[in-house]
């Protein structure tokens, strides 16, 4: 039992850790859409790709389905443009009852 607890616990250190990392490395590669507007002077909000000019814009979750971090990227010439982060719901705990 003791075990099975101490691998629980080296399981949850470890995946704050990746978590942490993925989140280091995510800013660290994108701007953000604010710093990608003022790099490429684009004025009320339209946002063009600065590979094409194209405003067709598409966001891929990077890392999972339920990932907050976005990457919006061209969708004519898949150039990656910049990164923003959504709040997530709080998932509701399914409670279980033993009959």
């Amino acid at each position: 039992m003791e075990l099975i607890i101490l691998i629980s616990i080296i399981v949850v250190v470890l995946k704050k850790h990746r978590e942490r990392q993925d989140k280091k490395l995510y800013e660290s590669s994108f701007p953000t859409r604010a710093q990608y507007i003022a790099e490429h002077g684009q004025k009320n909000g339209d946002v063009r790709c600065c590979g094409c000019g194209s405003s067709r814009i598409r966001n891929w979750s990077a890392g999972g389905r339920l990932s907050p971090y976005r990457l919006h990227v061209c969708h004519d010439c898949d150039t990656i443009l910049y990164r923003t982060e959504r709040k997530l719901p709080k998932r509701k705990h399914r409670s279980f009852r033993l009959s």
